[in-house]
């Protein structure tokens, strides 16, 4: 039987205690306070009271699974996935999703509610355990992908190489808050003002850094073998089957519309 039991999250299903918590929040620290960010539940899909569920496509904790053993999907568009492997280990908000190999991927249905044409936001909490590799967070194929170069740079592209990536990078065995915004929509320019990437809530600055049109690529979604989570498989492209994505992932959100700085930053409040 998969591991499926939150060890360090409370979770409630009376609508009256979550309100009273909302209550309690804005006595103590008045309207522009930002809530804690306190993990994806069935009650508060997007992990957070400040950042609202609107747009919301896709929300994995990377441990509860449906009754019949897909990893769950918290934003009610049953955007469940498929694994082979349940390697589980202590996250940040419970457990965290551990990858090691290609066969450690989470396979997504080509369900429409991923054919994101733009705005796009994606929000992950990831640890990177073996640094030096391309490796992908998350992908849909014709759509976006969300990932590390072999430098360990960060990259949002429309999985045509189109997109911008960070100068900063990342460090091995420490958490991070993640997040790609692309705000505009299939076939516009691509500058730093509609592609903004952050890192722990701020801001990072960012480059094409590749030799690319700069237009956000015309989908549609391939109808099979599109999306997955720790892996690309570029519709079997040999060079990226053997490309796994080595560390954890804790949490997963995908949006339809772009977050804003405010949201960006009550996601890495913890």
């Amino acid at each position: 039987m998969p591991y499926n039991n939150r060890t360090t999250r409370m979770r409630t299903s009376d609508p009256s205690s979550a309100s009273a918590r909302l209550l309690l929040l804005a006595l103590t620290c008045g309207l522009g306070c930002q809530a804690q960010y306190v993990g994806i539940s069935a009650n508060r899909p997007t992990g957070s009271a400040s950042v609202s569920a609107n747009g919301l496509v896709a929300s994995y904790d990377m441990e509860s699974l449906t009754e019949d053993g897909h990893l769950r999907d918290f934003s009610g568009n049953r955007n469940n996935g498929t694994f082979t492997r349940n390697q589980l280990v202590d996250g940040l908000f419970g457990k965290a999703r551990h990858f090691s190999s290609v066969e450690d991927r989470v396979s997504l249905a080509s369900n429409p509610t991923l054919d994101i044409k733009g705005p796009l936001s994606i929000v992950a909490w990831v640890r990177i355990a073996t640094p030096g590799l391309h490796q992908h967070i998350v992908a849909c194929d014709n759509r976006f992908a969300f990932w590390f170069t072999p430098l360990d740079q960060l990259r949002l592209v429309d999985t045509k190489a189109d997109g911008l990536m960070t100068y900063w990078r990342v460090a091995k065995d420490r958490w991070y808050s993640l997040i790609g915004v692309f705000d505009g929509t299939e076939g516009d320019l691509l500058t730093q003002s509609n592609i903004r990437i952050y890192v722990d809530g701020e801001t990072v600055p960012v480059v094409q850094g590749r030799d690319i049109t700069g237009i956000w690529g015309k989908g549609p979604l391939f109808p099979t073998d599109a999306c997955s989570i720790g892996f690309e498989s570029h519709q079997g492209l040999p060079d990226h089957q053997n490309l796994p994505f080595s560390g954890d992932i804790d949490e997963l959100l995908i949006f339809n519309r772009a977050l804003t700085e405010p949201e960006a930053r009550a996601l890495a409040k913890h």
